[in-house]
């Protein structure tokens, strides 16, 4: 910033170049003129900042679980703190603009198979998922009382924008015979799906606290539609 003495000048005011003149308190004070950032309008930005807000969805519903979030507190994953481990772990495995099958609800866990025995339907809706559960002979014991965690988000082609509506988080209790080989689970949802939807789910199951640990599977992923 610098002065000018009106005496050899006379009255400055406006713009010259990239210099602005202006007056203030009788003195005549110049500014740098301030530069124009264009803002971008590529595709590829529009869709980074949408794959953003997906993630971000996704971790405030891990949030608002106290036993999800507290395990991601804990983890030696990547991340200052909990919240920023949920999005840093998945927005690598985010799949353009939308969730995918490999992002997770949890860090790495004990390992589990499941799979997508049925849906019930009403109209456009999907009223039930009955999923079957299997655990290692060695871990089944320590999910005799667990909660599994499902969120279904839908992958709806007709729609530009993400938005919460897409997202449909689920608790449910299993309590089962520790002597079944598979558990049958099934989980009440309300999903309206459009002509163009593809819904998928994601899974995980916490055990209730035992000797004061909490055990936890790994995330499984399917498509269901």
């Amino acid at each position: 910033m610098a002065h000018i003495n009106r005496k050899i000048l006379g009255s400055i005011k406006g713009r010259i170049g990239d210099v602005v003149f202006r007056e203030r308190n009788g003195k005549v004070i110049v500014f740098s003129r301030p530069k124009k950032y264009k803002k971008t309008k590529s595709q590829k930005l529009k869709n980074e900042r949408k794959k953003f807000a997906t993630v971000v969805m996704l971790a405030n519903i891990i949030k608002n679980s106290t036993d999800l979030y507290s395990i991601w507190k804990n983890s030696n994953l990547p991340g200052s703190n909990a919240y920023q481990k949920i999005i840093k772990n998945n927005l690598k495995l985010t799949n353009n603009v939308d969730l995918s099958i490999n992002n997770i609800l949890l860090p790495p866990g004990i390992d589990i198979q499941l799979n997508l025995l049925n849906t019930e339907r009403s109209n456009n809706n999907i009223t039930e998922i009955k999923l079957g559960l299997e655990f290692e002979n060695a871990h089944k014991s320590l999910f005799e009382s667990a909660t599994i965690y499902s969120l279904f988000y839908k992958i709806d082609n007709s729609t530009a924008k993400t938005n919460i509506e897409r997202f449909h988080f689920n608790e449910s209790k299993i309590n089962q015979n520790k002597e079944d080989k598979k558990y049958i689970i099934n989980i009440p949802v309300n999903i309206k799906l459009n002509k163009n939807c593809n819904l998928i789910g994601l899974f995980c199951v916490v055990s209730e606290k035992r000797n004061h640990k909490i055990y936890w599977t790994s995330t499984k992923g399917i498509k269901i539609i």
